[in-house]
């Protein structure tokens, strides 16, 4: 604003309005964006983890670390993120806690390779919480004594152990062998992140535009400043 010869004169610096609206244009939104993403990735994230305790039993850690993430980069002209069911520790894709939760999401039917079985654990996992240590694997048990194993008519393989030394002692069956399982699909992975997304996203867009439009503002008041 200027004052001259009686009159008050407004004048608009059309190079700092210029300069902000080229930079939301070019850069603000496409960063914001890639915020908003990320925050909502993060809240995606969070809820797995958090849910997984109504749906597995938890021993440790390895089913969480299968939930991984990837950021979207503010420098991608169209930002995109992910949360997935990884391999754990970066193994091979179908290998490892990944391919094992990617079952538990979808359903699958889980094969033994050729000449072997998949191994479901009876007394091998008597409480939910026990951990199936290797000395408790079908091999170990069937070197032991009073181990042997029956085969049932529909193609199963029993692995059982004697309680005392007599024929007519109690029989405890540790194992069932089958050549195939049929895993139901039971964690609701796809719909705890579409009801979170929905939830959680409009507060990260206004949060992540809020930040980039003041630094946008920021960028053109500086420039406006400087030698032109």
């Amino acid at each position: 604003m200027a004052g001259k010869g009686g009159m008050v004169q407004v004048l608009m610096d059309d190079h700092g309005l210029g300069m902000f609206l080229d930079d939301v244009r070019k850069n603000a939104i496409r960063r914001s964006l890639a915020g908003a993403i990320n925050g909502v990735i993060g809240d995606i994230r969070k809820a797995e983890v958090k849910a997984l305790p109504r749906y597995f039993t938890i021993r440790n850690r390895y089913t969480e670390r299968g939930i991984r993430f990837d950021r979207a980069k503010k420098t991608d002209r169209d930002p995109s993120g992910s949360v997935f069911a990884a391999a754990d520790h970066g193994g091979r894709v179908g290998v490892g806690v990944g391919s094992y939760l990617e079952g538990q999401i979808e359903g699958e039917t889980k094969h033994a390779r050729k000449g072997r079985y998949v191994a479901i654990p009876i007394k091998a996992r008597d409480t939910p919480t026990r951990k199936t240590t290797p000395a408790r694997w079908p091999g170990r048990i069937l070197s032991r004594k009073r181990a042997f194993t029956i085969n049932f008519k529909n193609g199963d393989i029993g692995v059982f152990v004697r309680v005392g030394r007599r024929r007519n002692s109690r029989m405890d069956l540790w194992w069932i062998m089958r050549p195939a399982v049929n895993i139901k699909a039971r964690f609701p992975f796809y719909l705890i992140g579409q009801k979170v997304a929905a939830k959680v996203y409009p507060r990260h867009m206004h949060d992540a535009l809020s930040h980039e439009l003041a630094r946008s503002r920021q960028k053109a008041r500086q420039a406006s400043k400087g030698p032109r």
